[in-house]
């Protein structure tokens, strides 16, 4: 039992050392802020019109996941309209795309909360896929809201079971939206 209970803060420790704070800047409108974990390569892109970030993340040293998000956002009336249950029918309507390549018949949703976060997500397995190279069997696919921005995310990987799933839903949860001063006028 002693064994277990250093073990579990020994990995906690390791777990929260292995994370950083990272700023990205939506143009003109503050700052998505993401606990990215350090072995992650992210590369950004910040669009204008509307305004809003652009994000790819890879493992460091390979391609078993590619993680993709768009942080866009929204005016005070466009927010009003994007209720949690506008959230999910938008999330299960791009889900019904996606269904009949899938082994599954049906997209069960799920519940993405923080602190910040609000929205949903679903996860399905491409029956045709060859999982190799840019093709991934395993898709994770929603969208949730952030302060001001609204994140689409789509999150493809090799395994069925991956820690870097876990961690990239985790990270979306966490996620938080700062006004102000651009991420690039502040350290990353």
């Amino acid at each position: 039992m002693m064994l277990r209970a250093a073990l579990l803060i020994v990995a906690l420790v390791f777990s929260s050392a292995s994370i950083a704070q990272q700023r990205y800047a939506v143009p003109g409108h503050g700052t998505l802020v993401l606990p990215v974990p350090a072995a992650w390569r992210a590369a950004d892109k910040p669009l204008q019109n509307p305004p809003a970030i652009a994000l790819v993340m890879l493992p460091a040293t390979d391609d078993s996941f590619n993680l993709q998000l768009t942080a866009i956002w929204l005016g005070p009336a466009k927010r009003a309209d994007l209720t949690p249950q506008a959230i999910r029918d938008r999330v299960q309507a791009s889900s019904r795309e996606l269904l009949s390549s899938s082994v599954e018949g049906e997209a069960k949703l799920v519940e993405l909360r923080g602190t910040e976060a609000l929205g949903y997500y679903y996860s399905l397995t491409d029956r045709e896929t060859k999982n190799t190279a840019g093709d991934y069997k395993y898709i994770a696919q929603g969208m949730a809201t952030v302060g001001e921005v609204l994140v689409i995310f789509t999150f493809l990987h090799r395994e069925l079971e991956t820690a870097a799933k876990q961690q990239a839903l985790q990270m979306l949860a966490d996620a938080a939206y700062v006004k102000g001063a651009p991420a690039a006028e502040q350290p990353k």
